[in-house]
């Protein structure tokens, strides 16, 4: 187990690429560690600045994502409402 794995283990959760930096600081190149840990398979990509960690990936649903992706009003009432399984009608979600 490296030094970068023991960063990443302390991450959870989407991360953005400031952060990645900031944790790999110590590094004397970190971008070239993001660009290793993410051919080795240990950091994935979500979307231009934000990567998450395969295996935290169970701890966080898909409204986490969103939320921090597009903003805070992203996920409907009805969608988390149906979510929790606070009413008895099923909302779709885009892609199943």
């Amino acid at each position: 187990m490296g030094k970068s794995d023991n960063i990443l283990e302390q991450l959870v959760g989407p991360i953005s690429h400031s952060t990645l930096m900031s944790a790999l600081s110590s590094y004397r190149h970190p971008e070239q560690t993001i660009k290793f840990l993410k051919s080795n398979g240990k950091l994935k990509s979500i979307y231009r600045g934000w990567y998450y960690i395969p295996l935290n990936l169970n701890d966080f649903s898909r409204f986490h994502f969103a939320n921090v992706l597009y903003g805070p009003s992203y996920v409907s009432a009805t969608s988390a409402l149906s979510f929790y399984g606070l009413i008895p009608e099923k909302v779709l979600q885009p892609n199943q």
